[in-house]
């Protein structure tokens, strides 16, 4: 079995055109199939959070568009996590850290 160029559809060796999409099938074209973006790009959209997602974007939307807009919002989750965290988390924190403190100024551990 081959595959074809333009989709990565399986075809036949004796298949003139792919099935899938329509492309003509020459002999040199139809030898493997198409290679996958790797989900290493998640990471990315992760920790570089939109800027990742929109990175990550245009590097696989020519062979995954799903994969694509997947990236982008996983970007865009973790844009609204860090921002959470930033304007929520953080000042939940210091206000915890200071009602450990007496009136005196002492900590009361």
């Amino acid at each position: 079995m081959s595959y074809c160029p333009k989709c990565g559809e399986r075809v036949s060796d004796q298949d003139r055109y792919c099935l899938n999409c329509g492309t003509r099938l020459d002999v040199q074209f139809k030898t493997s199939p198409i290679s996958k973006p790797t989900d290493l790009w998640y990471v990315t959209a992760f920790f570089l959070n939109i800027f990742g997602g929109i990175i990550g974007y245009f590097a696989v939307k020519d062979n995954d568009q799903n994969m694509a807009n997947r990236l982008l919002i996983v970007g865009f989750i973790s844009l609204v996590l860090l921002l959470i965290f930033v304007f929520i988390g953080i000042p939940l924190l210091f206000m915890l850290a200071s009602q450990q403190q007496s009136p005196t100024g002492v900590y009361l551990a």
